[in-house]
């Protein structure tokens, strides 16, 4: 694809081909389950003030951004959520 060309429709998604997306009726946990790579809080799209708020917590709790967020989804959706499934 040039870098001059607009993406089109079936462009975007052929990027999700033999996953099913959240907006076809999979439920948020398996399309977390399904996706090829890890979840990260650099990876998922977060609104600014949660990125700052996860942010600020990480470094008041010692931890890193990407345990709060793993620790996050695995009370939201109730399965331990391992990243290299």
């Amino acid at each position: 694809m040039s870098k001059n060309r607009k993406p089109t429709a079936a462009d975007k998604a052929s990027r999700y081909t033999g996953r099913m997306a959240a907006s076809q009726g999979a439920s948020v946990s398996e399309t977390f389950q399904s996706a090829k790579t890890p979840i990260t809080a650099f990876n998922v799209k977060l609104p600014t003030a949660t990125h700052t708020a996860l942010k600020m917590r990480a470094v008041e709790e010692h931890t890193t951004m990407n345990d709060l967020l793993r620790k996050a989804l695995e009370h939201t959706y109730g399965f331990p959520y391992d990243p290299y499934q």
